[in-house]
């Protein structure tokens, strides 16, 4: 997941030297926008990462006092030591909250597109008349 998140973020920074690239086009606030978004799902999404990590490490370090105190009995709900489930429900809802925002972003992006080409083919109608 480390590794995901931050091929993530090598990618918003590709996304921000092309669109620094980018002159006065119609789509440059639009995705300056998304990419404002972005940072910040990758941004909760490190937190949620960390925030599962740590409970990872504690779970790990309780499931190992309870396998010393009570033996390989302990590990039946090994689960529940690590509190796994919330860490992952939460990283469950904010990839889900960033596909929404992605998705919206897309629309906006493609609305403007479709302007901007139909703008395009107005122009070049009142050229040809």
């Amino acid at each position: 997941m480390e590794k995901q998140l931050a091929s993530a973020v090598d990618e918003l920074k590709a996304m921000r030297q092309d669109l620094e690239k980018m002159r006065n086009h119609p789509l440059k606030s639009a995705l300056k926008k998304s990419i404002v978004v972005l940072q910040d799902r990758i941004l909760a999404l490190r937190d949620s990462l960390a925030e599962l990590k740590a409970g990872i490490i504690e779970g790990c370090k309780n499931t190992l006092a309870a396998v010393k105190e009570r033996g390989i009995s302990a590990l039946d709900h090994a689960a529940r030591f690590f509190h796994i489930k919330p860490g992952l429900t939460a990283l469950r809802n904010n990839i889900n909250e960033g596909i929404q925002a992605d998705e919206k972003a897309i629309s906006r992006i493609e609305a403007v597109s479709s302007e901007y080409h139909e703008a395009g083919r107005h122009l070049k109608n009142i050229g040809r008349a």
